[in-house]
């Protein structure tokens, strides 16, 4: 019964406490509360100090809420508020309530505004803040018991947004998400902690990209604020250097990486001593990422004073068995250090203007390979780093003011492994970095000739390097292998298809060059335009006696002269006296060939050529370049496939003099055609099933297409026209024929054939399709059409000359899904009869190449039977033309079978 009263007591207690909470607070009066509140902010940081309202809040804790607080600012800084919080609150030390005095235990702010500002002099308007907290005797933050000297509360601000102002004008760097918090550690120092993401206002940033700022560290007190003893540690950690630029320098400077920044300051606020830690890693450009990872791990000690920005900063960078040094001299010191020169107006302000001096880069004993290594940060092809050996020694000299380069570096021995024939390496001696004596800062480098077999006519090197790009010099001769080796190990244009001659000594196989390639470093100038210098090699390359030899092209071309000349964005070869095949087919041609150099990856840029031959025999030429006695196309498709090989894209002309077709010779002919390659390989990679069926599923690409746009020239007493196509789907080889022959002497045709035909002129077109590199493919795939017509000719029948004054001829190709093509012809003729012929073509011998047919003739005429064949130029006396209803057909009396069989 006790214990129940005793817990109805404590519930009722209870209740009234509550009561009493609910009710008293909005009793108190807070009027002097909020004057004394608002009076002892504003003696702690010497600034007036309003507010809106105050509540008194009991739970969980007693504290004041205060409503919109205000600091406002030094007039000499502006008159923007320094401070505005919406929200704080005030916790007080109950303590020294009953002790009548009022202390601050703990002061929380919500989303508030800070602006630090920066007078051109070097002030700022903290600084009369610290100054101000500094000569109030304050005990530490967590002493426990009280004294005489008022305990400093613990200040914490979240979510804080900190500006910054040059002046009355605001600049367009802030700080988001700021968390500060400061006390009093000790009766002399503060302690202080940031962390906050640095944005920038008038750009679009991903606060996710801009990474995180951490200051910790301590201030001490002092009489004044340049005298303030401080010791702080600041870290930036995962930036993305491309963000990083949009932060600093307002645009993207290309560059990407991730920075982890490190930085101590320790000193008095004017005279500071940091020392700071970079790590960039992954650095590369955002257009491509070199081989070989680069990353950047550098450490830097200085000075930071009022009047000078920087002073006496050196930065070292470890690289291998040696170092970069980046050191900064005062003005005064570089000109002592610098080598006497006529004084001039820049140089004389230089020692007078603060922040001003010098920059020295020097090399102690760094690895050859690092230079290479940045290269491949500028260039996409840049040589492998691994290949070079050597150390760098020297160093250069920037003054700031005069934008002045002096000073120089140089290699001993530079080595270049696997450049010369054989894998042995190439050294290069007496490699010179040296500054150009120019107004815009510059490099030039310098060598000793070296000789690339041929002593007599070394090949002599030079480059210029500037802020926007490179030019590199060449002159001299050298022997095929060596320019082979050496362009191979530096990535430059190589020449791997050619090849000495064997045998040949004089005149030697060397290669005579003068050339100079120019490119800018980056893809964009610093201002984000594109360069208006775009990259480009001019100059000259002769080659004699030498092989080109494709691994597409059974047989190789022996080019005796070939000149090139590089002009920017494309190289023009002239080629001389050449051979292509073997001697018992060669065809002899001279010509030109012109191929850009650049090229965008989404269209298509062939390289134009003109060539011209005495003399072609295809059927010949086809045959001598077949080692293993195969259609040409189908050697050609296996040599592409095998090796997954492109065929060039070109487009141009051949003249012939002489063109053989087979048994037809073609006079004075002219060819224009074009290739087309793929982008992929001739098979889909997943590629399943027939060809039929990953045509239908679309797993079949677009091979190489080969147009004929004419071929034109003089035959058996006519002209020729002719124009197709030839394309890869898949593995087989589609083909596409349109020919036209006009004005031809009817025995010139007949003799093709071994024929003894009469008089006349024969003029007839063609167009049909086949597929398949075999003959016996390429006959029982073909369908097309052939008509003819035959004027004022004669023809032999029956052992008699029959006179035609006009002899039409149509013909219909179909292989008709058998395994050979028929040739139906129908026909009508002068002297009213007419005739129909089935030809059945089938291939004469499987593997040649060449399709052989038999001719069945059966003719039956209309009307009564006719007298032998009139004069010449005599008209029949009775002339019946097959009318309308007249059908050609083979009677069951035909003539004997007539055998003939015709090869081409």
């Amino acid at each position: 019964m006790k214990r129940g009263r005793g817990r109805e007591t404590v519930l009722l207690l209870v209740c009234i406490l509550l009561l009493l909470l609910a009710t008293i607070p909005p009793l108190i009066n807070l009027g002097r509360f909020q004057h004394r509140i608002a009076g002892a902010i504003s003696r702690s940081i010497g600034r007036p100090v309003s507010m809106d309202a105050i509540s008194l809040r009991l739970l969980p804790w007693p504290a004041f809420s205060l409503d919109n607080l205000v600091v406002a600012e030094d007039p000499a800084f502006g008159a923007e508020p320094s401070l505005r919080a919406p929200s704080v609150l005030v916790e007080p030390r109950l303590a020294s309530l009953w002790r009548g005095r009022f202390e601050l235990s703990r002061v929380e702010l919500a989303d508030a505004s800070v602006n630090l500002v920066r007078l051109d002099n070097g002030r700022w308007n903290i600084s009369s803040v610290l100054l101000q907290a500094s000569q109030i005797a304050n005990a530490p933050t967590a002493q426990a018991h009280s004294s005489a000297a008022p305990r400093f509360p613990f200040i914490e601000a979240t979510g804080t947004r900190i500006n910054f102002k040059q002046g009355s004008e605001k600049r367009p760097y802030s700080l988001l998400n700021a968390n500060f918090s400061m006390w009093l550690a000790e009766p002399t120092a503060w302690q202080i902690k940031l962390e906050a993401q640095p944005v920038r206002t008038d750009l679009d940033l991903s606060l996710a990209d801009t990474g995180l700022l951490e200051v910790s560290g301590e201030v001490h007190r002092a009489s004044a604020f340049g005298r303030m003893p401080l010791e702080l540690s600041a870290e930036w950690s995962h930036a993305p250097l491309g963000q990083l630029s949009r932060l600093l320098l307002g645009r993207d400077a290309g560059w990407r990486g991730d920075i982890d920044a490190t930085a101590k300051f320790q000193g008095e606020i004017d005279h500071l001593i940091v020392r700071s830690h970079l790590l960039i890693s992954n650095l590369h450009q955002q257009d491509f990422t070199p081989v070989q990872p680069f990353t950047v791990d550098a450490t830097c000690q200085g000075s930071h004073n009022s009047d000078i920005a920087v002073d006496g900063w050196t930065c070292r960078w470890p690289l291998g068995e040696g170092a970069l040094l980046l050191t900064h001299q005062a003005a005064e010191q570089a000109a002592d250090d610098a080598t006497p020169t006529a004084p001039t107006a820049q140089t004389a302000a230089a020692g007078t203007q603060p922040g001003r001096g010098a920059l020295t880069l020097s090399a102690q004993h760094v690895p050859a390979s690092f230079l290479a290594q940045a290269l491949g940060l500028l260039l996409p092809n840049a040589p492998r780093a691994q290949r070079f050996s050597g150390a760098v020694d020297g160093s250069f000299q920037y003054a700031l003011l005069a934008h002045q380069l002096t000073g120089m570096m140089a290699v001993p021995a530079l080595s270049i492994a696997e450049a010369a024939p054989g894998g042995a390496p190439l050294v290069i001696r007496d490699v010179a970095l040296r500054a150009a004596p120019t107004q815009a800062p510059s490099l030039l480098v310098s060598a000793a000739p070296v000789s690339l077999g041929v002593a007599a006519q070394p090949l002599s090197l030079s480059a210029e390097l500037s802020r926007d790009g490179f030019a590199v010099h060449a002159n001299g001769a050298a022997t095929l292998p060596a320019l082979q080796a050496a362009t191979a190990a530096m990535h430059l244009a190589a020449l791997p298809q050619l090849l000495p001659v064997p045998g040949v000594r004089e005149p030697a196989p060397v290669a005579t060059v003068g050339l100079s390639a120019t490119a800018p470093w980056l893809a964009t100038d610093t201002d984000g335009a594109v360069p208006s210098a775009p990259a480009g090699t001019t100059g000259t390359l002769h080659l004699q006696n030498v092989l080109y030899a494709p691994a597409w092209l059974p047989a190789a071309t022996q080019l005796s002269s070939v000149d090139a000349l590089f002009l920017p964005g494309t190289v023009r070869w002239t080629i001389g006296p050449a051979v292509l095949g073997p001697s018992s087919a060669a065809i002899h041609f001279s010509g030109s060939v012109e191929v850009p150099l650049r090229c965008d990856p989404s269209s298509v840029c062939p390289a134009q050529f003109q060539l011209n031959t005495p003399a072609v025999d295809v059927a010949m030429l086809a045959s001598d370049l077949n080692p293993s006695n195969q259609p040409l196309f189908a050697e050609l498709l296996q040599r592409v496939d095998a090796a997954r090989i492109r065929l060039p894209a070109v487009s141009g002309s051949i003249h012939a003099a002489t063109l053989g077709l087979g048994r037809l010779p073609v006079r004075d002919a002219s060819l224009v055609l074009s290739t087309v390659a793929p982008a992929t390989g001739l098979r889909h990679p997943e590629a399943t099933g027939s060809e039929e069926q990953q045509a239908e599923t679309g797993q079949l690409p677009g091979g190489p297409r080969v147009t004929i746009s004419s071929l034109d020239g003089q035959t058996v007493g006519g002209h020729l026209h002719l124009d197709g196509s030839l394309d890869w789907h898949g593995n087989t080889p589609h083909y596409t024929v349109r020919a036209r022959l006009t004005g031809a002497d009817a025995r010139g045709v007949a003799a093709l054939w071994h024929e003894n035909w009469g008089p006349g002129t024969l003029s007839g077109n063609a167009e049909f399709t086949t597929t398949g590199t075999q003959a016996a493919d390429l006959t029982s795939h073909m369908d097309g059409q052939f008509q003819a017509s035959w004027v004022q000719g004669a023809s032999r029948a029956e052992g008699q000359l029959r006179r035609l004054a006009r002899f039409p001829c149509r013909s219909r190709i179909s292989a008709a899904g058998t395994q050979q093509a028929s040739l139906v012809t129908t026909a009508s003729s002068s002297t009213g009869g007419c005739f129909r012929t089935a030809l059945p073509l089938r291939a004469a011998s499987a593997g040649t190449g060449r399709c052989g047919f038999r001719w069945r003739r059966a003719t039956r005429q209309r009307g009564r039977n006719r007298s032998p064949s009139p004069g010449p130029w005599q008209r029949p006396k009775r002339h019946h033309p097959p009318g309308p209803s007249a059908r050609c057909r083979t009677p069951s009396d035909t003539t004997p079978e007539r055998a003939r069989r015709f090869t081409g």
